[in-house]
Parts: structure tokens; sequence; C-alpha cells
């Protein structure tokens, strides 16, 4: 991936220095390589994208009772130890690289507007450009791909070791008989991404929901996470392929942090249930975040109705919403609210929770402030200072569920609903 990248670069470098160094010649026959390495595509042929039949989800859904496929304490050890390397390159090296596409390819403009112009001024400029690159670009991505490709050779040796403690029959993706066993495992949103993520990481043996993604993956990680635009992924190695799925069908699905906590989310009931009446001081809260000033509360009280309520569990805490997303959207709200402002770790809260009741703190703190680039940075959307208060004073938990979706959607449509190369 990276070396053609650098071959482009070369070809810019050398084109900008043999026209400081004979200009006299303008070298046009470089132009038309250039051309041709623009246009020559040289990548893999984009995946197939298969359909699930809808006929299989009304069969009952198949269950697996065996151990998930994960790696051994040994392997997980290792890969903990790299894993904020890991991480940051996710972060990092992949939004590096493309500069090493575009700085050739601004190079080159340079140096055939030189041409067209008959100014070698552009062509130092241009130079310039490819020397930044070499500087600053290069040498971070070599050492990124370096270690990226020692951790694909850790993933597909620990990945065998895995499969030797669960031992996987074989699969074809090819066979329409092993795809439909393969998607009665899940529901029918996810069966379709489910399928892809196996595919795309050139699985040969059976896999089921709760196994997790980099031991189904292995070598072909980082690979899968780079064609689904979802390094964040990175940050989260116990995602299992349910999850991973379901995170795809997201128009703008939740950024994988510090939030994410270890509840996992069953599917919805079909009737969620009614969330219990407020209590005494919840409803004071509601009231008093009715006015246009920010209220005085106690934060002593908050807390002291909230240590009352009932340990979070994944069933509990699904059972009040009507779909998995808006379940997910609360959940991580719900972590936010953990995380920064310092509520109860075992916190359940519930669809009729005033948001000032998980997010109060005093109007001259930070923390507010903190919580919506949070929050704007999770569910990657954009909440207006007009709008922020009223996100945390004046709505319930179910409210701002709908407000993030509404966001959500709105940018879903104005980018287009792409796919994958």
């Amino acid at each position: 991936m990276i070396f053609r990248k650098l071959l482009f670069m070369l070809f810019a470098t050398v084109w900008s220095l043999l026209l400081l160094w004979q200009w006299r010649y303008r070298m046009w026959i470089w132009p038309v390589i250039g051309v041709i390495w623009l246009v020559w595509g040289g990548g893999r042929s984009p995946m197939e994208w298969r359909s699930v039949n809808a006929a299989l989800f009304t069969l009952p859904k198949l269950e697996y009772s065996g151990p998930p496929l994960r790696f051994l304490p040994e392997a997980e050890a290792v890969l903990k130890r790299r894993q904020w390397r890991m991480v940051s390159i996710a972060r990092n090296f992949f939004s590096v690289i493309p500069c090493l596409y575009w700085l050739p390819g601004i190079a080159c403009v340079l140096n055939l507007a030189a041409l067209l112009a008959g100014d070698p001024f552009m062509a130092t400029i241009a130079m310039m450009c490819c020397i930044g690159g070499w500087v600053i670009f290069v040498p971070v991505c070599l050492y990124a791909e370096w270690f990226l490709r020692r951790t694909r050779k850790l993933l597909t040796e620990y990945r065998k070791q895995a499969l030797a403690h669960a031992a996987r029959p074989a699969w074809d993706i090819e066979d329409a008989q092993c795809r439909d066993h393969f998607c009665r495992h899940f529901g029918p949103e996810e069966a379709f991404w489910a399928l892809w993520l196996v595919e795309a990481a050139g699985v040969a043996e059976m896999m089921y929901p709760d196994d997790v993604l980099m031991a189904v993956c292995g070598g072909n990680y980082f690979d899968v996470l780079t064609k689904l635009k979802k390094t964040s992924w990175v940050k989260t190695p116990e995602m299992t392929l349910r999850e991973a799925a379901y995170n795809c069908i997201l128009p703008q699905p939740l950024r994988e942090n510090s939030a994410r906590s270890d509840i996992v989310l069953p599917d919805p009931p079909e009737i969620p249930a009614e969330a219990p009446p407020l209590s005494g001081y919840a409803g004071k809260v509601v009231e008093c975040c009715r006015g246009e000033e920010w209220p005085k509360l106690s934060e002593e009280k908050i807390q002291g109705e909230l240590l009352r309520r009932p340990e979070i569990t994944g069933d509990l805490f699904a059972s009040y919403w009507p779909t998995r997303r808006e379940a997910a959207i609360a959940l991580t709200l719900r972590n936010l609210a953990v995380d920064q402002m310092d509520r109860p770790e075992a916190l359940m809260c519930y669809p009729n929770d005033p948001m000032a009741f998980l997010t109060y703190v005093a109007d001259d703190s930070m923390e507010s402030i903190e919580l919506i680039l949070s929050m704007e940075w999770e569910f990657n959307i954009v909440i207006p200072d007009s709008e922020a208060v009223g996100v945390l004073r004046q709505m319930n938990l179910a409210q701002a569920v709908q407000y993030i979706m509404e966001k959500q959607d709105g940018v879903a449509r104005e980018e287009g609903e792409g796919k994958p190369e």
C-alpha cells in the first residue's frame, strides 16, 4: 500500500530535479509518464456484494453453544503491550498516508504549470513539497508500515493458535448452503455485514456471532478496518463479530473509545418495558430545568438518587428501548456521564430521566463543554452552541437519543450512502 505512493513521491522528486537542473529541455516526456501513473490503478478489484436470502429469517435463529474464538491469554498479553502503538497508528498513520499521494500530486501539477507558463519558480515550489514529504511523512509511514507488518504476522500466528483450541469446520463462502447457515446465526440487519466482514477477512472456517473480530480476521484485521474506514475499532480489541456487524448498520456508527463499557446489549424486546415514574427529586429537576437560567441543583441528592437504583445489566437496560440503535446511543450517553461527570459505575438510567440528572455540574465548570465535545466526537455530529444548553438541560434521555439520531441521519443524507471499496 505504501510503496506505490513512495514510488510516486520519487517520480515527482526526480521530475522536479530534472526541471531545475536542465530547464531548457522542458522534459515533456515526464508529464506523459505522470498521467499514466495516475490513471493506472494497480489495486485490487472491489469485492462482490452478496445478497442475503430474507426467507432465512422466518426460520428459528441458530445458536452456537461452543466457546467463542478468541486469542489465548499469552497472545492477549502481548497484544495489550502493543495496544497503544496500534491505536496511535490507527489514529495518525491512516490519515497521514494520503499525504504521500497528494504531495507528489501537487508537485506534478506545479511542474506541469511551470512547463506551460515557462517559469521554473513553480518547479522550485514543487521541489519543496517533495522535500517536505521525504523529511516529514516518509519516515513516519515507513515505521508504521514496518510495525503493521510485524503485527500482521503476530495476528496470523495467534489466530492459528486460537483455532487449535477452538476448532471450527471448514467453510466456503461460494457455497450458498454455507452462507445460509452462517447468516441464520445473525439477525436480518446484521447478517449482510457479518457476511461481508468474513469475506473481506478471507475466512476459510465457520465463524459465529460471539467470536472476537480480531481473532476472526487475523493478519487481515487492519485491511478489513481500512476498507470499512473504521480504524478506530483498534481501540476495542474485544469487539465481537456481532457487535462489528451491528456498528456497520448505523448511518453514523458510534465511535469506539474509552466511553465503551463491557455491557453487551441483547436484541431489544418486541414491546419495550415502561420506564418507572420519576422520583420526587427527579421531578423537581425537570421543573427547575424549564427556566431560562441554569438551575441550582444538589449534586449530593442526585448522586443519592442514582445510588438507590438497581445495578445496570445489558438485559435490563435494553428492555426499555424499542430498537438496539436507540439503546446503543443511550448506553454511550450513560457511559459519558459515568466517565466525565463522576456518576456511579453501576448507574442504571431510564428513557424518562432528565439529562440534567446525568450531566449536571456547576455553571462555572468546563465539564459541560467537554461533555458536548465528547458527544460530538462519539456520534460524529455537530451540536450548535444554541442547542447545547437544551440538550443538557431541557431534554430527557429519550429526547436526547432522538436528537442524536436525527443529527446522524442528516449527516448520512448529506454525505450519501457510500459503500466500502
